[in-house]
């Protein structure tokens, strides 16, 4: 038996509010609400990519088991971002995306943390004609533009000579050869 998405849900509601005290419910209640936002999200994709209920009702519970807290995370700073902007979360324009990831390299994010929020947008993004966002080509090139501007630091440690070390073993081996020879 294939249970729908909000009777998932309401299971797992009614056992973290079971396992909570008060002062936790209203968190709970948030991740649960992004859950459901972003199942949601994905249950219209889905649709419209004219999946079936069953196969959609699936992957959706297959993908709350393996979305993890950072993903949720992530999404959870892009909806209220864009609330913040009064902008539409899942079919907004590109250009609000590269503000976005403007802004997330603003506050002095890593590359790799980028692009993850890049990613974790385009699970919940709306594709027009088929195409996720990390194809738009004004997407790839802010994202290889971030690249540029936020290289990895070279490393501090100079380029060391050996040559010298290795005239002074040449002259050790020298001096070893003769000591040995002397000996006999």
């Amino acid at each position: 038996m294939v249970l729908n998405v909000n009777e998932l849900a309401n299971r797992h509601t009614n056992y973290l509010i079971s396992q909570s005290n008060n002062s936790q419910y209203n968190y709970i209640t948030q991740e649960l609400q992004m859950e459901d936002l972003c199942s949601s999200c994905i249950w219209e994709q889905l649709k419209d990519k004219d999946f079936s209920d069953r196969a959609a009702e699936l992957y959706i519970t297959l993908y709350n088991l393996k979305a993890s807290r950072t993903v949720l995370t992530y999404m959870r700073k892009w909806f209220n971002w864009c609330a913040a902007g009064n902008y539409d979360s899942i079919s907004c324009l590109l250009q609000t995306i590269v503000e976005f990831l403007d802004h997330l390299y603003s506050q002095k994010m890593q590359f790799n943390t980028i692009v993850s929020y890049r990613s974790a947008i385009s699970e919940i993004y709306i594709h027009v004609d088929g195409k996720s966002i990390g194809t738009y080509l004004i997407i790839v090139k802010v994202i290889k533009g971030l690249f540029n501007l936020n290289l990895p630091k070279q490393s501090s440690v100079e380029v060391v000579d050996i040559l010298p070390t290795i005239r002074v073993l040449g002259i050790v081996k020298k001096i070893w050869h003769a000591t040995w020879y002397t000996k006999f």
